[in-house]
């Protein structure tokens, strides 16, 4: 199984993979061609503590055929090297687990979830019906992820807490399947604004050149075409899709 990974930011899209490779007078087109199918969301949110203090909360949704649960990693961004866990399973539909920045530090911190109602369409991030608690002991701070403010688990747990916003800062898609099927996905830049919807196709152009295309729009608008991906490629660009 072949499979493609996109990484973008505010100001700039990357993608590259090997099997982009091809001869510059044939069409790379496998006629059992597999769509591309999206099997896990990393997304990396910001949290204010403080005036001098950052919190990382690193979380990464997996299908059900790669694990159960989700997968949290945090990070302290005021520490001269950034120290941090490594990435925790979350395995079960419902639970609670104490965990601590250090691989063998204090479990200072209590992750309360539930994800036994979450809402899932195609992808294996949950749209609705869930919750992600992140109670910091040491400063009674609480981190709230999901969409169930009002329940009733949640607020007699953040009780006593000072909750603090999570701002979406990166997020990272991987998909599997063949590279001449567009892959497709929405997000907002800086956290904020409308949505965009980001296509990536990789494969020959319609009425273009036989060899394949990389090619990246947004809304609808094709912002980067590179050519030549026999030659491998390494580079950049910078748009406006203001």
């Amino acid at each position: 199984m072949r499979n493609i990974a996109t990484c973008y930011s505010e100001h700039a899209v990357r993608v590259s993979d090997s099997y982009c490779s091809g001869p510059l007078n044939k069409s790379y087109v496998s006629p059992n061609s597999i769509p591309a199918v999206q099997s896990a969301v990393s997304q990396t949110f910001k949290a204010n503590i403080d005036a001098e203090k950052r919190l990382l909360v690193t979380v990464t949704w997996c299908n059900k055929l790669i694990c159960q649960g989700f997968f949290l990693k945090l990070s302290r961004t005021n520490h001269p090297t950034t120290t941090g866990s490594h990435h925790r399973q979350m395995g079960k539909p419902k639970g609670s687990r104490r965990v601590g920045f250090e691989e063998n530090g204090p479990a200072n911190v209590q992750v309360c979830w539930d994800l036994s109602s979450a809402r899932f369409e195609s992808g294996p991030e949950p749209l609705g019906s869930f919750y992600i608690v992140i109670l910091l002991a040491d400063s009674q701070t609480a981190l709230f992820l999901g969409d169930m403010e009002d329940n009733p688990n949640v607020r007699n747990l953040v009780s006593g807490y000072d909750i603090r916003t999570l701002s979406l800062v990166s997020q990272y898609e991987h998909f599997n399947g063949q590279g001449s099927n567009p892959i497709s996905t929405r997000v907002r830049f800086g956290g904020s604004g409308s949505e965009h919807e980001i296509m990536i196709k990789c494969g020959p152009e319609e009425d273009g050149p036989r060899s394949p295309v990389l090619s990246i729009s947004i809304d609808e608008k094709r912002v980067v075409r590179v050519k030549r991906l026999q030659w491998n490629f390494r580079g950049n660009q910078l748009k406006d899709i203001t």
